[in-house]
């Protein structure tokens, strides 16, 4: 009974993950309950279908009612993976159901892709890179100035810079994201940027630094910015700010080489991680087959000991009717034996 729960539970989370939207239709209809199995990450099907962008799946499953805010084990909700994926229609078919834009996860699983302890729905998209997804985010009013846990607190614009995502940089500066934001050790956007080697990135947020800047004077800051740039810094001043400049260069290259160690090394973990996965469904289809072999053999078993009580049913019909002939063979052999006797 277990094995047959358990191997449907592994059917349902393969048709959501698969975008097979009958076979799915079907499980749950035979069982509502199936709509909350987990697989290894502890994804429910909704989790699945959303990081696969099967739209048809997503909507089946919301309509059934599953739980739009179901956490897998890094704390993901299926917002979360369908902005990772830049899966606009599955973004937008979440959104229509009140997903929640601010929720957080809790597990770092992919530092170089906005994927931090901490992270948001919006975190990801912008890390990514992925516009259409980020946009939806945007119009439902996720933070813009949410800062994660990891790397010191990055805000989504931060991590769009560090990942060079010229256009996911560019909608968030279009929607105000602050420029000046720094992380714990005073990193900014353009920092994380330059530290990289991201050119069209770096030189997009100047343009915007300059062209806030001018809008700034504009609105009444004319003398103060003048007198500003007419007063030079001392020249200890101007040290203290390029050594500054430096180790924020300086942390950032090391924090590229870090973010590229661990990755490789959550990368290696996530492959041991569906190595496992499959040599279970492997092992699940087996079970299955030998299931399946087995009932077969009962089938085939079942009828052979039919065919067995059919032949002894008939092989005593035929002993009967023998033994009825026999009786009637002798009876007429004493009639005649007894005639004979009569004449003579």
């Amino acid at each position: 009974m277990f094995s047959a729960i358990f191997n449907t539970k592994a059917r349902v989370l393969r048709a959501a993950e698969s975008g097979d939207v009958p076979e799915l239709a079907r499980l749950l209809e035979n069982n509502s309950a199936n709509i909350a199995s987990r697989d290894w990450y502890g994804f429910s099907p909704l989790h699945l279908a959303a990081r696969e962008g099967h739209e048809g799946a997503v909507r089946l499953l919301l309509e059934k009612n599953a739980d739009i805010a179901a956490k897998g084990n890094y704390g993901f909700s299926p917002l979360h993976l369908a902005a990772m994926h830049g899966h606009e229609g599955a973004v937008k078919l979440l959104l229509e159901k009140n997903a929640d834009v601010a929720a957080r996860g809790k597990a770092r699983v992919c530092v170089r892709a906005g994927g931090g302890v901490g992270a948001s729905p919006l975190h990801l998209a912008a890390g990514n890179g992925h516009e259409g997804a980020l946009k939806l985010l945007l119009e439902k009013n996720a933070d813009i100035a949410a800062r994660g846990k990891a790397r010191g607190g990055l805000s989504p614009l931060q991590w769009a810079a560090m990942n060079g995502h010229e256009g996911a940089v560019r909608l968030l500066l279009e929607n105000n994201a602050d420029i000046a934001a720094r992380d714990e050790v005073g990193c900014t956007a353009l920092d994380e940027a330059q530290g990289r080697g991201h050119d069209a990135v770096v030189a997009l947020l100047e343009e915007a630094a300059a062209a806030r800047q001018q809008a700034t004077v504009g609105q009444g800051g004319i003398h103060r910015a003048e007198a500003e740039r007419d007063s030079s810094p001392a020249p200890a001043l101007q040290a203290a700010e390029e050594e500054a400049r430096q180790a924020r260069e300086e942390l950032a290259r090391t924090r590229q080489q870090l973010d590229a160690a661990l990755q490789a090394a959550l990368e290696e973990a996530r492959r041991a991680g569906e190595e496992l996965a499959r040599e279970r469904e492997g092992r699940e289809a087996a079970e299955e087959e030998a299931r399946r072999v087995g009932e077969q053999l009962a089938r085939e078993r079942e009828g052979r000991e039919s065919a067995e009580e059919e032949a002894r049913r008939v092989g005593e019909e035929l002993e009967r009717t023998r033994e009825h002939l026999d009786a009637v063979l002798k009876a007429h052999t004493s009639h005649l034996h007894g005639g004979v006797a009569q004449r003579h």
